[in-house]
């Protein structure tokens, strides 16, 4: 199902921030653990799957949050995993699908 143009803006989010927020992650070449905030839903899918534990709920804001970036081994499991692609390990070489 495709989504009209009105409904993201209707829900807050609307497509040129989401392609402002998606090339600031992409222009990003340091490896880290980057969360879309705008296409996250906090299912928490990410959570259970992190080997480390460093993606948990944050207590204050209740959203999923990189809450120990010291433990995260960049390991790419989150990014595997997310079922909204909220979720991309940065600075690192990705095949182009051909």
């Amino acid at each position: 199902m495709q989504l009209e143009r009105n409904e993201f803006v209707l829900k807050g989010v609307r497509p040129n921030d989401i392609a402002k927020e998606l090339d600031e992650v992409l222009k990003c070449t340091d490896r880290k653990v980057v969360r879309i905030k705008s296409w996250c839903k906090n299912c928490g899918i990410c959570v259970m799957i992190c080997p480390k534990h460093a993606i948990d709920f944050d207590p204050k804001t209740k959203n999923v949050e990189l809450v120990r970036p010291d433990d995260c081994i960049k390991c790419g499991m989150c990014e595997k995993i997310c079922p909204d692609f909220a979720i991309m390990v940065t600075g690192i070489e990705r095949k182009q699908i051909k």
